[in-house]
């Protein structure tokens, strides 16, 4: 809903939103070192996702903002204006390397990158004009987000002294949630709760984590595609992470890049990213996101095998058509493992029915619709005595409107006795 008011009352009202926006800047500043080393990690292929998480991350607390929100339309171009130099200045160094090249020399390696996210936190922040209630935030729940700040603090505080980037790297996030409950309280994470989890994507994974997924993904695709390829009656045997495949016995050899972790690590960040936009229960979204790990490794082995069985085609000793083929089964993955997920979808839609109260009853399950015969009402009726009309007082027809049956009528009896056979 849009609507233009004057502007000290909209400044008045966006007070805990440019508080909140400080904050963030501050924590920017402080953090700066590490955010621009995950931003260095993006350029590797597994964590190449990284530059889209940030940017989801605004979207997800766009689409969850209050509807019935008065936005103010000048403050909302001023922030679309914020945000768009920053993204101009976050994606300088791509479009004119040299320059930023130079300019860097002068303030600083990285400064026009900082200097362009502080923009584009702050351009989308006004943008989306989120009310938050300040004045009414309980003195507890500060409370709880300074703790949570000084937490996200101490375990960035903790990865400098050891010298260990990725706790550096994962800092950061509990001190962007304290902050948010310091200004909103703990209400503010049904906002803001889900964008702040999310930037963890954007993060590398700890190197035994990652050691440890990237040689069991491996070990299971080198399986997987052994056992499928001799399922397709195509002569393989596994040696290691080498798969002798064919009669000549081409040598396919699943190197950890070929693991499966790089998919997992984007499929995965996608899985959730979905999860959190569609209206389904909240078992069809857990389903969603823990699908990703057997998809991700269904998708590789499928490759893997398509590669092996090229390979038995080719000639064994062009190089440059081995490389080809293999590099092109890598930008399938991705489709491919979409339309798995769009599968999951149709089996999710019809593995269960939900109930809906409001849904009217079938007419079978009532009184037929051209039913319009009266009640029936059953006196005494003696077996072995034959039907006829002496009997048919004993059978009377009750009107829905008709009167209280009296003792005689609901014992069976009849004022006029009966005949005799």
């Amino acid at each position: 809903m849009e609507k233009s008011f004057n502007v000290k009352a909209g400044l008045r009202i966006l007070f805990p939103t440019l508080l909140l926006i400080a904050g963030l800047e501050f924590l920017i500043w402080a953090h700066w070192s590490s955010l621009a080393e995950v931003a260095s990690e993006w350029r590797n292929p597994k964590y190449s996702h990284g530059y889209l998480v940030p940017i989801f991350a605004a979207v997800l607390l766009w689409l969850r903002r209050d509807e019935k929100t008065v936005v103010d339309s000048r403050i909302a171009n001023i922030g679309v204006g914020l945000a768009g130099v920053g993204l101009g200045l976050c994606v300088l160094q791509f479009l004119l390397p040299d320059l930023v090249m130079t300019i860097g020399n002068a303030i600083g390696r990285t400064t026009i990158e900082a200097i362009g996210l502080c923009l584009c936190v702050a351009g989308s922040l006004l943008y989306i004009q989120q009310r938050i209630q300040f004045e009414s935030v309980p003195v507890k729940d500060r409370w709880i987000g300074l703790a949570i700040l000084i937490f996200g603090e101490a375990v960035w505080m903790v990865g400098t002294y050891r010298s260990s980037n990725v706790v550096e790297y994962y800092g950061f996030l509990p001190a962007v949630l304290g902050l948010f409950v310091m200004v909103g309280g703990l209400s503010i994470v049904r906002w803001a709760g889900w964008s702040i989890f999310f930037l963890a994507f954007m993060l590398p994974l700890p190197g035994f984590l990652d050691k440890h997924l990237s040689g069991g993904l491996q070990n299971y695709a080198t399986r997987g595609s052994t056992f499928l390829l001799q399922t397709l009656g195509i002569a393989a045997t596994r040696d290691g992470t080498h798969i002798l495949v064919g009669e000549r016995g081409s040598d396919l050899f699943v190197a950890e890049a070929c693991s499966g972790l790089r998919m997992l690590t984007i499929f995965g960040a996608m899985s959730v990213a979905v999860a959190l936009l569609i209206q389904r229960p909240m078992w069809q979204r857990i389903t969603i996101v823990l699908s990703a790990i057997p998809i991700a490794l269904i998708v590789n082995v499928v490759r893997i095998v398509l590669t092996g069985v090229l390979f038995t085609m080719l000639p064994e000793n062009d190089k440059q058509i081995h490389e080809f083929v293999h590099g092109m089964w890598g930008f399938v993955m991705m489709p491919m493992a979409l339309g798995l997920m769009f599968l999951e979808f149709q089996i999710l839609n019809n593995l269960v029915i939900e109930d809906d109260d409001d849904m009217p009853v079938p007419l079978s399950l009532g009184m037929p619709a051209k039913a319009k015969s009266p009640a029936m009402s059953i006196g005494a009726f003696t077996p072995g005595k034959p039907t006829g009309s002496s009997n048919t007082s004993a059978i009377k027809s009750v009107s829905p409107t008709a009167g209280p049956v009296s003792d005689q009528e609901a014992s069976g009896t009849s004022r006029q006795p009966a005949s005799k056979p």
